[in-house]
């Protein structure tokens, strides 16, 4: 019988932060927490059935039997959640975006899966997004620190704030560790005046109000092939346990080859 829970606080805990007083920028992830599950609790109430019964499909997918968990098999659905965080006022934001709504926005069908989008616009005014497969926050995925996290992360400048990509800067890295833990390290060693290509990218743009740091969980639960080539930048982060790809685009985003 599929729960009637929809978040898992042990894998909110693993992928986001510690529910008690963990944070992402300034936003408290326990507000996140508690406003993710009333709204993913309540969506049937609020959106049409195609939109508001996501959040049960994701949880009836997670007990189906024979989902590959090694392959972070995720239900296909073009749509996403996204909750938006202001610092300065406090206020919040959350709602569906479903891509299956709207022509000409949809996505292909290997790219469908339903993300959490969390934006936070810091006092400053710097943006950070963190985006995460939604279907691993919630009940009966499984084990969300077994095997390996693979994720994105990346600094874009626009050229007029939202609009149009003027430079980004992408480190792409595969982890047995916590992705996001991994990534406050990458920012302490920026502070620090680290001149590796991607802290000093950071360096040179902090404080632009056009700047959006960005993280994105791509892939977890995953353990890479024997043999798998990963490839990598000399002068990107490393440590071990840590396999990094670094790629510099203009006006674009990268990924994996």
């Amino acid at each position: 019988m599929v729960p009637t829970h929809f978040l898992d606080p042990r894998s909110c805990h693993e992928l986001l932060s510690n529910l008690r007083d963990g944070k992402i920028g300034s936003l408290p992830v326990s507000l996140l927490y508690f406003q993710l599950y009333f709204f993913l609790r309540d969506a049937h109430k609020n959106y049409a059935p195609e939109v508001g019964t996501i959040p049960r499909q994701l949880l009836e997918h997670n007990f189906k039997i024979g989902r590959s968990r090694a392959t972070s098999e995720m239900l296909s659905i073009d749509a996403d959640v996204v909750f938006e965080y202001d610092a300065h006022s406090k206020k919040t934001d959350i709602t569906f975006n479903a891509y299956f709504q709207n022509p000409g926005f949809e996505r292909s069908s290997e790219q469908q899966r339903v993300v959490l989008h969390v934006l936070v616009t810091e006092t400053d005014g710097v943006k950070r997004s963190v985006s995460l497969p939604l279907q691993a926050l919630m009940v009966g995925w499984g084990d969300v620190a077994e095997g390996h996290q693979g994720y994105a992360h990346s600094i874009a400048f626009f050229v007029e704030e939202g609009v149009h990509v003027l430079e980004q800067w992408v480190y792409i890295g595969i982890t047995s560790r916590n992705w996001l833990e991994r990534m406050e390290e990458h920012l302490q060693e920026m502070r620090s005046g680290s001149n590796k290509r991607f802290h000093a990218a950071w360096r040179a743009y902090a404080g632009n109000s056009r700047l959006v740091l960005c993280s994105e969980l791509i892939v977890l639960t995953h353990w890479p092939p024997i043999g798998m080539v990963i490839w990598g930048d000399p002068e990107a982060m490393t440590e071990p346990g840590d396999r990094p790809m670094w790629r510099r685009a203009a006006s674009g985003v990268w990924g994996l080859p």
